[in-house]
């Protein structure tokens, strides 16, 4: 048994080198590819032994001792005295120890500060010829790398737009650093899958260069990060999921770059009264990339979804402004919302916890599945064609019931004391209690109302101005009815929050 497990284990190691080899060939031909640290420092040796032997040939460095030993060796020099043979011995020896320990032979000295000091003497250099230089020095890091990926991209976000296909194709950073990257060994690298600048910047290129199929090829490795700088977080090992997400991590943060990159928004809002706008064509790609993912999810052990979709669900329910008037993205000039793509995010998002180890308790299990359908639920209420507020109603009467004791305590704990998310949870409830009105489903909007003085009476007072503007945005939209037939009362009755 034990020899059959290692035959598979060594079976599927080989595998992986094998699908480095072929993403290499394919980047870097071979018969073509730079040398990696390992192979430069097995030249330097050969060049090394090969210079010695023949400086001994021509300068043995104990002339004298040796002539009286070995004649033979006068016979070839009959006019070369023993002093100069000594003298030159003595020079070559010399010469050597310096080409040796010059500090471009060896690592010594080359760190992530010398880089750093390398590129502000030098701002024209070639940031990631420096990269390649470090590697056959056996001193570049992933922080070096992202630091001369920082340098080609703050050269590119400044080039005028004329310029920048012209900075790609002759620098080809995506190439090179992924190049770079694969060749270095991912098991044994230092632990890249938490550089998140790194990932993004690296990302943003290969797509750039039109290298996307190149990620996919990266994301379908088989390969276990290692442990991050500060060791695993507390409770990696309590369950096989936790460990394989931990594992797998940098698949999930590499999907997020993907998605970012190709959506042209950042993680974070920007800074307050800065407006994000998404690129042409942005959001539709980001909703096809993450949509493609989730049907790898059969061949790959471990694909996490989480970053992807959180940042997907924010982006549509939070941050676009005609959705949020206070957000901070805008969607591209002429551009809408594709209901079709719409509808397939939101059929994917429960993937996110699709490899969860289901616990047997029912009430654990309920809370599960409440927890996986909140993104969902979000993203139906605030439906760009369809609206329906019959999961996000199935939800707040979970995590919300008229009986505070039977209330999960986790959501409303946050709810209390964090505000970002009771701000959440409080305009889910008020858009919630708006389009049930605008149903005609008034009895289940006045209960939604009542969550707010029950766990939220700080914004009791705020709460009726709030659903009013709600409303008058619903109110130009041709969408919000259920059913042709249900026609739209000419007054909304707002019963007292208090």
């Amino acid at each position: 048994m034990f020899a059959r497990h290692t035959h598979t284990r060594n079976m599927k190691k080989t595998g992986v080198v094998l699908g480095l080899k072929n993403i290499i060939d394919k980047i870097h031909p071979s018969g073509n590819a730079p040398l990696t640290t390992s192979e430069s420092k097995r030249l330097l040796t050969a060049l090394t032994s090969s210079f010695r032997k023949h400086l001994d040939a021509v300068h043995p460095s104990a002339a004298a001792e040796d002539s009286k030993t070995r004649p033979e060796l006068n016979a070839g020099f009959p006019n070369v005295s023993h002093k100069s043979m000594h003298s030159s011995a003595a020079l070559a020896q010399k010469h050597m120890a310096s080409v040796l320990t010059n500090p471009l032979m060896v690592k010594g000295g080359k760190d992530f500060g010398t880089a750093k000091v390398e590129l502000q003497k030098n701002p024209q250099r070639d940031p990631i010829a420096l990269l390649e230089e470090y590697d056959q020095e056996g001193a570049a890091t992933v922080r070096i790398a992202e630091l001369c990926l920082d340098h080609v991209r703050k050269e590119y976000d400044t080039a005028r737009d004329a310029r920048k296909p012209k900075l790609l194709d002759e620098l080809q950073p995506g190439r090179r650093v992924f190049l770079w990257l694969l060749r270095s060994n991912l098991y044994t690298s230092e632990s890249y899958a938490d550089n998140v600048r790194f990932l993004e910047n690296l990302v943003f290129f290969l797509l750039h260069e039109g290298r996307e199929e190149n990620i996919w090829q990266w994301i379908k490795l088989d390969v276990k990060a290692p442990d991050s700088l500060q060791g695993p977080p507390p409770g990696v090992a309590l369950s096989l999921r936790r460990e394989s997400l931990y594992r797998y991590r940098w698949r999930g943060r590499l999907l997020s770059a993907t998605l970012r990159a190709k959506a042209g928004v950042t993680w974070d809002p920007a800074p307050s009264g800065t407006i994000q706008r998404l690129r042409p064509g942005g959001l539709n790609a980001a909703l096809d990339t993450f949509v493609a993912a989730t049907k790898l999810m059969p061949q790959l052990t471990c694909l996490p979804l989480g970053g992807a979709s959180t940042y997907l669900s924010k982006l549509l329910t939070r941050r676009l402004r005609n959705v949020n008037p206070r957000g901070d993205v805008e969607l591209a000039p002429g551009e809408k919302i594709d209901g079709e793509r719409y509808d397939k995010l939101i059929e994917a998002l429960p993937l996110a916890f699709s490899s969860y180890e289901g616990p047997v308790d029912p009430r654990k299990q309920a809370i599960r599945e409440a927890f996986s359908q909140a993104d969902a639920a979000m993203l139906l209420l605030l439906h760009p064609y369809k609206p329906s507020a019959t999961l996000y109603l199935k939800n707040l009467k979970f995590f919300f019931p008229d009986d505070l004791s039977q209330a999960h305590s986790t959501v409303t704990g946050r709810s209390k004391n964090d505000q970002r998310t009771m701000e959440n949870w409080y305009r889910g409830i008020l858009h919630c209690a708006a389009l049930l009105s605008h149903q005609g489903h008034h009895k289940d909007a006045t209960w939604v109302r009542g969550r707010i003085p029950l766990y939220l009476p700080e914004k009791t007072a705020y709460a009726e101005r709030d659903e009013r503007e709600i409303h008058l945005r619903l109110g130009r939209r041709d969408t919000v009815q259920e059913r042709q037939e249900v026609s739209r009362p000419t007054r909304i009755p707002f019963p007292s929050f208090a």
